[in-house]
């Protein structure tokens, strides 16, 4: 099959660039208040959020239980329903075991949150997890059905909502717990426009008897068994840095870190995340015909990784002064955070989508494997960094440089279960980086 009648050359990039304009749209929204934002509320206040956003972010991962990713596999219309309703009833148990959680903490969150509204913030978590977690549920039902363009509408309204909130309470003086709500309030929006065009999820969920969705749930149990405990390993890891410079530095300096590493995060879990889902749903209808995926993999890679060279390069450049301008002095800092973490998310923007075909290929178990290994070193590094070095920025740099190495492996471990030869990968990933980042080196190196 040529090039120009592939289906990456045609139905894949229609559907990539569908789900690519309104994450677009969604993106630019984000970053578009983030400089109000900054300006509205303190390093601090923004540590406090991000601590709320990444332990409710964990927290949706174990309510779904993966499930939510299993809902594009089934071939009959009838099972997809049965996990759908399956997914959404393990949400809702999880939710409510968090709650009478909560209930024994006593007072955990004030110790942890240290604000006047750390009670609250704390009872926050869950309803955020559920939330969000529905969220994904729907978004993958929309997905099978290759209803992208209302996955695309949805992340510009989830956006845009919880933007919108967020500056209405900067402006109200309410502190981080504006940030907080602003954030809960705008997960609803969304919700509200799956559920408004999707009726029959109300009679799907009448009709069908819970007995047989669990059945349905217990036959894919390879998800709550594998791809679960991955991606919790995988976001824990992630967020480590969190929750380790807020106990040992403070909670602005986790505000300051959370900053950019969310910030540079945006165009993989918006621009390659539309890739990575329209790569999964298409990859998986070619697997189960037994066609080749090496050129679709490639492709997707490639395509992903020029279009990142250029601006993480640039932000491992200037990263300092970029954050300077668009964020004030206050977040200098951040953008020097923003230079040590651009390598290590260039390779997640261009790997993370095709990393798909370990589902694809049903390597649970070793992506499980991978992920343990992964949260065990970085967290190796940013002890050796905090405790041992007793320094900031070498914590970071040995965080980065450990997530590097790792993505590096995955990018390359991934294309090579896609059918692409090491040579091959190697030759591409080297030539575009000398070809991209010499030259921007060199610009660098001039101005000084």
């Amino acid at each position: 099959m040529g090039f120009r009648n592939s289906v990456f050359n045609n139905s894949f990039i229609k559907n990539v660039l569908t789900l690519f304009s309104g994450t677009v749209i969604a993106q630019l929204i984000g970053l578009a208040f983030l400089p109000l934002l900054t300006r509205l509320f303190t390093p601090e206040e923004f540590g406090v959020f991000y601590i709320f956003l990444t332990t409710a972010s964990i927290l949706s991962i174990i309510a779904t239980g993966g499930y939510e990713k299993s809902l594009v596999l089934p071939a009959s219309e009838n099972d997809a329903g049965q996990l759908l309703i399956f997914s959404i009833l393990l949400s809702v148990a999880v939710t409510a075991i968090s709650f009478l959680i909560l209930l024994f903490l006593g007072k955990w969150g004030d110790q942890f949150f240290q604000t006047g509204h750390s009670r609250l913030i704390l009872w926050l978590i869950p309803v955020y997890s559920l939330f969000f977690g529905v969220f994904r549920i729907l978004q993958n039902t929309a997905i099978r059905k290759k209803n992208f363009r209302k996955v695309s509408g949805s992340n510009i309204i989830r956006v845009a909502s919880a933007s919108v909130m967020q500056a209405g309470a900067g402006f109200g003086h309410t502190g981080g717990i504006g940030l907080v709500l602003g954030s809960c309030i705008g997960q609803i929006f969304p919700l509200l426009t799956f559920l408004r065009k999707n009726k029959k999820l109300t009679e799907i969920t009448i009709r069908e008897k819970v007995k047989t969705a669990i059945a349905k749930g217990i036959e894919y149990k390879d998800f709550p068994l594998y791809k679960m405990p991955s991606d919790l390993l995988n976001e824990v890891s992630i967020q480590l840095p969190v929750y380790i410079l807020k106990i040992i530095f403070s909670t602005a300096i986790a505000g300051i870190y959370s900053l950019p590493q969310k910030i540079l995060s945006q165009p993989s879990k918006l621009i390659g995340q539309a890739a990575g889902e329209v790569y999964y749903r298409t990859a998986s209808e070619l697997n189960s015909q037994n066609k080749d995926l090496s050129e679709m993999t490639f492709n997707t890679f490639k395509v992903l990784f020029l279009l990142g060279v250029v601006p993480f390069t640039i932000i491992s450049l200037w990263g300092k002064e970029i954050f300077s301008f668009i964020f004030s002095n206050e977040w200098a800092f951040s953008g020097r955070i923003a230079a040590f973490l651009s390598p290590w998310l260039l390779f997640v923007f261009a790997g993370s989508p095709v990393s798909y075909i370990f589902l694809i290929r049903q390597k649970l178990k070793i992506s499980l494997l991978l992920n343990l290994v992964l949260l065990v070193a970085r967290f190796a590094a940013l002890l050796t960094g905090a405790l041992v070095f007793k320094n900031l920025e070498i914590t970071i740099i040995l965080f980065a440089g450990i997530s590097l190495i790792y993505w590096i492996f995955i990018s390359f471990y991934s294309l090579y279960l896609g059918g692409i030869r090491l040579q091959k990968s190697l030759f591409f990933i080297s030539s575009v980086l000398i070809l991209s980042v010499v030259p921007l080196g060199l610009i660098k190196l001039f101005l000084l």
